[in-house]
């Protein structure tokens, strides 16, 4: 299971030394690239809404705006 967590700049050390003690994750990675951290909160709140939409509280968009969207965006 992949969990992307955002935790408070003061308190990184302490949650790395926690999951590297008690064995309780594979992997633990920190982003401190801008442009990758901005990927990987795009990438949560697409989870998010894809959860939200099988709950039936969202709509998702047709693949022909997100076409259009991404096409606006210069993609």
């Amino acid at each position: 299971m992949k969990l992307v967590v955002d935790i408070q700049d003061r308190n990184v050390p302490l949650f790395m030394e926690l999951m590297k003690t008690h064995n309780i994750a594979k992997a633990v990675v920190e982003v401190k690239n801008t442009r990758k951290s901005r990927f990987v909160k795009g990438l949560a709140q697409s989870f998010n809404e894809v959860k939200l939409y099988e709950q039936g509280k969202k709509e998702l968009k047709n693949a022909k705006d997100l076409i259009n969207e991404l096409r606006d965006q210069g993609y």
